[in-house]
């Protein structure tokens, strides 16, 4: 995998496309990154808020960047082909270890090209950055490369990755930061990380108490539920439910707006967050919580349809009943309960409702895609918040 003249030309020729047809989407304006002191191939780490973010950040570059991708959109028939060929990113498993990525990267960067990540590996689901994994740093620290922090603002606000619809404001892009290889070679691996995770540290929230902009749009509640399943009056799972722009709690009184400025307005009189962010914060707390107790009951029920992911390819093999506990998840196929363990796996959210999961002792990889208002992100924060708080090791995923 090297460097090729038709990722140049493709890049040259559809460059002035793509700002336009990004503009008039998003409302971007990405700061063109120049600096003759500092020469590439870069390494560009960026903080993931949309599924365009990719396109946005090479607005800010003369050069195309070979961007690392899930390797689920090589399977999609045909159009995977089509990107492969004319941009053909790196692919990395979100749900397990991957080797090739990395040799992948060192091919990329030795032929002369830049490569882009996004090292949280999923759109943020509350505004704030999810989890950095801290092989992020050993990375880092193995390609040697100058290392440029890209921050995008305002994404989160346009489109939440629990929304179907985009709301109308501004997003910025620009290099944040320039980290030459001086810069780092001499850090630890902690102090590398610490550094990434403060350079990738945008929160919307933050930006709009500094300069409130609106985002305006049509039903911009709905489906809030596929991020928030947890009450914030009675900690009860899976009573949250949105309608246009208001949430409703099935267990309370609960009743809020989700107003211009993408926070949340009280009109039920109980217990709510303003910011998603703290919203999230506690529905973690309360995951573990669950977790340190000793209640082994089910705690909810979905019915999806089962896929299997044998390399690139994906099989239907049915629908199924998907049921959440603290320690494990099952699910019926032909009559038969099947357990899978969080002890044994390692779980992602794929788009904002499809929950794949890969098991290091049998080494299959299955995933659950449910309707529009299923929650994929409840199985994924039970999972490794299991891990965390009983196994006691943090996933790299």
């Amino acid at each position: 995998m090297k460097k090729r003249f038709r990722h140049v030309l493709f890049y040259t020729l559809f460059r002035p496309l793509f700002r336009i047809g990004i503009w008039i989407r998003y409302r971007y304006w990405g700061k063109k990154y120049r600096n003759k002191d500092v020469k590439g191939p870069y390494l560009i780490l960026g903080n993931h808020t949309m599924n365009a973010d990719p396109f946005m950040l090479a607005l800010s570059f003369r050069e195309p960047i070979y961007f690392v991708a899930s390797d689920m959109i090589f399977t999609i028939p045909v159009l995977s082909k089509i990107i492969s060929y004319l941009v053909q990113p790196i692919s990395k498993s979100k749900y397990k270890a991957d080797t090739d990525t990395v040799k992948n990267m060192i091919r990329v960067s030795k032929s002369g090209g830049s490569i882009g990540i996004f090292p949280e590996g999923n759109r943020t689901f509350s505004g704030k950055p999810m989890t950095i994994p801290f092989s992020t740093a050993k990375l880092v620290k193995l390609l040697k490369l100058p290392v440029l922090f890209y921050r995008i603002e305002g994404g989160y606000l346009t489109s939440p990755r629990w929304s179907k619809k985009y709301r109308r404001g501004k997003v910025r892009g620009y290099v944040h930061q320039t980290w030459t290889y001086e810069d780092y070679k001499d850090l630890s691996i902690d102090e590398i990380y610490n550094h990434i995770v403060s350079g990738l540290g945008v929160n919307d929230f933050d930006m709009q108490k500094i300069n409130p902009r609106p985002f305006k749009g049509k039903d911009k509640a709905e489906y809030i539920e596929r991020a928030f399943f947890i009450s914030p009056v009675t900690k009860k799972l899976g009573t949250i439910y949105s309608e246009g722009d208001y949430v409703y709690d099935t267990s309370s009184a609960l009743k809020l707006k989700y107003n211009h400025y993408g926070l949340l307005e009280n009109l039920g009189g109980t217990q709510y967050f303003e910011r998603t962010t703290d919203w999230y914060n506690f529905q973690s707390k309360v995951v573990e919580e669950v977790i340190h107790s000793s209640d082994d009951k089910v705690l909810s029920v979905d019915v999806v349809s089962l896929y299997e992911l044998k390399g690139r390819k994906k099989k239907l093999l049915g629908e199924t009943s998907l049921s959440l506990y603290k320690d494990h998840f099952s699910y019926t196929m032909n009559n038969e309960t099947i357990i899978w363990k969080y002890d044994d796996i390692y779980p992602a959210v794929q788009y904002s409702n499809t929950f794949i999961c890969y098991n290091k002792t049998n080494e299959h990889t299955i995933f659950f895609t449910g309707n529009e208002r299923f929650c994929a992100l409840k199985y994924v924060m039970f999972a490794k918040a299991y891990q965390k708080v009983v196994l006691n090791y943090d996933s790299e995923l």
